[in-house]
Parts: C-alpha cells; sequence; structure tokens
C-alpha cells in the first residue's frame, strides 16, 4: 500500500489522520471512539473498537489490500478473514479467530486509564514490556512509551538521541528500582538494595539477558552467556530453580511481583507460576486449556499483572 492511497481511503470515509511513524511505516486515524493503525509496507491493519461483550478489543489483520482496507475503514467490524486479538478484560478470555497470529496480550492494571494507554500503543513490534507503578515498552525501531517510571529511568530515555543505542530491555520494581539496557550492551540500574549493585558490577560488560527485582531485596539475574544467579527469591521459585537438573531445560523467562508473586518459563515450553491473584491465575487456566502459549506474565504494583502469549 502506498500513503497517498491510504490517505485517500480514510478521508472518503471520515477518517481523520492522528498519527504517521516513518521509522514504524504505521499511520493511525481515528473516527469517533474508534481507531484503525495501517502498517502500510506490510499490509498489517489493527482496529480499536468497543466490543459489546469484551469492551476496548483491538484487532490485527494480515495481509491486507487496499480493497479489504477500504472496507474496513466503512466499518472496522467487517470480517475480512483471519486476524487476532489483543484485548483487556475482567471477562474470561476466549479464542481469536486465528491461533497462529502473533504474541498477544492480556493485561489488568491499577485504572482502565493506564490499561487504556498500554492497550492503545501495544502493536506487533513491541519487543519490550515492564510493569511498576506504571509501565514501560519498546518496540523493534527503537521507539519508546512510558507512564509513571522511576524519574531516573525518565530522564535516561527522554529526549535520546536516535544516533545513540535504542532501548534494548526494562525492568521495573519495587520504588524506584529499575533497569534499563541498550543495545550495545551498556546499561544503567538503580536498586535500593546494594547486593544487586555489587552483582551487577561484578560482571560489567556482560550484557544481562534476564533480571528480577524480588522483594526485599531479592533478586534473579541470568547474563548473556548462559551464568546466573539469585538471592531472596520466593521459596516456590527458588526449590523450582534448585530442581531443575543442568539436564534440563534452563530458564527462558522469569519475573517476580511485589508481593510475592512469581512466574518462570523454561526453554522447553514447560512453566509455573504461583502466588498470583484470581484474576491472572484464571486467566492463565483458561488461556492454557484452549491451547496457548504462555510467554511471559509479568507483575506490577497494586496487583496489576500481564499475559503475553501466542
Amino acid at each position: 500500500m502506498d500513503e497517498y492511497s491510504v490517505r485517500r481511503l480514510a478521508a472518503r470515509w471520515g477518517w481523520t489522520e492522528v498519527q504517521h511513524n516513518v521509522e514504524s511505516r504505521v499511520m493511525g486515524f481515528v473516527r469517533g471512539g474508534e481507531r484503525v493503525n495501517v502498517y502500510y509496507t506490510t499490509g498489517t491493519v489493527g482496529t480499536c473498537v468497543n466490543h459489546p461483550r469484551a469492551g476496548k478489543t483491538q484487532l490485527f489483520r494480515r495481509n491486507q489490500t487496499l480493497a479489504t482496507l477500504g472496507n474496513i475503514f466503512q466499518d472496522p467490524r467487517v470480517h475480512t478473514g483471519a486476524g487476532y486479538y489483543r484485548r483487556h478484560s475482567d471477562a474470561r478470555p476466549e479464542l481469536s479467530q486465528d491461533s497462529g497470529g502473533g504474541n498477544q496480550i492480556w493485561a489488568c492494571l491499577g485504572s482502565k486509564r493506564l490499561e487504556d494507554a498500554l492497550l492503545d500503543g501495544w502493536d506487533e513490534a513491541c519487543t519490550v514490556l515492564a510493569l511498576g507503578a506504571g509501565y514501560f515498552t519498546a518496540d523493534c525501531h527503537g521507539a519508546t512509551a512510558w507512564w509513571d517510571v522511576p524519574i531516573e529511568l525518565h530522564n535516561k530515555v527522554n529526549g535520546r538521541q536516535k544516533s545513540l543505542p535504542p532501548v534494548d530491555y526494562v525492568v521495573l520494581g519495587e520504588g524506584d528500582d529499575y533497569f534499563v539496557q541498550f543495545a550495545d550492551g551498556s546499561c544503567q540500574w538503580s536498586a535500593y538494595d546494594h547486593s544487586v549493585w555489587e552483582i551487577l558490577q561484578s560482571r560489567e560488560g556482560t550484557p544481562v539477558e534476564l533480571l528480577a527485582f524480588a522483594p526485599g531485596g531479592g533478586y534473579y539475574i541470568m547474563w548473556e552467556d548462559g551464568e546466573s544467579c539469585w538471592l531472596g527469591l520466593p521459596r516456590g521459585l527458588h526449590n523450582k530453580l534448585i530442581g531443575r537438573q543442568k539436564s534440563r531445560a534452563g530458564v527462558e523467562f522469569l519475573a517476580v511481583g511485589p508481593e510475592g508473586e512469581w512466574f518462570v518459563r523454561f526453554l522447553d515450553g514447560g512453566w509455573r507460576a504461583d502466588d498470583i491473584t484470581d484474576g491472572c491465575s484464571e486467566t492463565l487456566h483458561e488461556l492454557d486449556k484452549q491451547g496457548w502459549s504462555i510467554l511471559k506474565v509479568l507483575f506490577g504494583h497494586n496487583g496489576s499483572w500481564a499475559i503475553i502469549y501466542s
């Protein structure tokens, strides 16, 4: 699709352009309370509408043409073939139209305003998500977005020059704890407990692959070379890691929440979560029962959580 034709179609059906990100090659249009995002080089179209049962819902359709885009602009709820949903709601999850279409997110944050901001900014290019009092996201093009993060992290990434390496990894913890790593392996962090400082400084120069803050100054750190260490993790998680023999698949992702809730996924696809909220537990159970692959579960303040699955 070319930008001129996309704009003509949008104007024909009364849509107003509100975004054009040249790097991400996406154009955003609004009409009433609805929004359409057009990734004009890939043919992916995202429609954000209010679903009568699921609430605010975003559906992504791949490989669209100008003809089908015209139908979408005419009616964003039109059925044009396979698509996949990214939603947030208190309702139980339902299978999307295309169970093979990309990673999806299910989020329950501290406020509807926060959830809306995360959902509206989340798209198929997003590669980084961190939860704390608010959230932080980054995509594969280097674009970042955040809400209520520690002031030091805000200052570090706000207005960062495009000539500098983009954000590659972010973790948020209790209070003002955070960790940010850039594409060149350089990093910056703030942690109340100095044991985290010491262990990170001891291997300065080796990129971090995975980091989680735990309540009371605990942590889990795995570096790019596969070496890992941890301290003060919830007992169930600690036992799970200790009981994992070297001959078995290692850790792929791990997260610990401020109330001691935790999730771990291993490289063989197996995962375990414990001490999580009822809503998170029920959603995980339903997604697992329906055959979805649980990739990540993240935890923030005040019982907030997000599940990334495919």
